[in-house]
C-alpha cells in the first residue's frame, strides 16, 4: 500500500498558474501590439477593459499563493517563491508604468510572465521529484 498523493491540487494549481501567466502574457503584449490597429476599426474594446489585466493579475497571485503553499509542504523548498513574487512585483511595476514609460511595459510584462510560469514548473518539478520519494506506507 502506497501513501496518499496529496500532491495533486499543486500539479492543477501548477499548471494553472502558468496556463494565466502565458494568457496573461500574450493579452498584454497583443493589446499593446494592437491597440492601434484596433482602434482604427472602432474596436477599442480591449483597451476600456484595465479591471481585465487587474483581473489576471490577481488571478494569477491567487493560483500561485495556494500552489507554492501546497507545495512547500510537499518539497519543502522556497526557491520558486522569491522568483514568482518577483514576477508578480514586474507585473504591478509594468501596469503602474508613467505615461512616458508606457513604452517599457510589454517587455516588462514578458519578463513578469516568464518569472512566473518559470517558478510555477520549478514548484512542479520539485512536487514531481518528492513524489517519487514518499516512504511507503507498511
Amino acid at each position: 500500500m502506497t501513501a496518499p498523493d496529496h500532491t495533486l491540487p499543486v500539479k492543477v494549481l501548477d499548471s494553472a498558474g502558468m496556463s494565466v501567466s502565458a494568457l496573461c502574457a500574450v493579452h498584454c503584449v497583443a493589446s499593446a501590439a494592437f491597440t492601434t490597429a484596433l482602434s482604427l476599426v472602432g474596436l477599442n474594446v480591449v483597451s476600456s477593459m484595465p479591471w481585465l489585466e487587474w483581473a489576471f493579475l490577481g488571478t494569477s497571485a491567487t493560483l500561485g499563493a495556494l500552489a507554492f503553499a501546497s507545495g512547500y509542504r510537499v518539497h519543502r523548498c522556497i526557491t520558486p517563491s522569491p522568483l514568482f513574487v518577483g514576477g508578480i512585483l514586474t507585473l504591478v511595476a509594468a501596469r503602474l508604468l508613467p505615461e512616458h514609460l508606457e513604452r517599457m511595459e510589454s517587455s516588462l510584462v514578458v519578463v513578469g510572465a516568464c518569472a512566473i510560469i518559470t517558478a510555477h514548473w520549478l514548484n512542479w518539478r520539485r512536487r514531481a521529484c518528492c513524489r517519487t520519494n514518499v516512504p511507503k506506507v507498511p
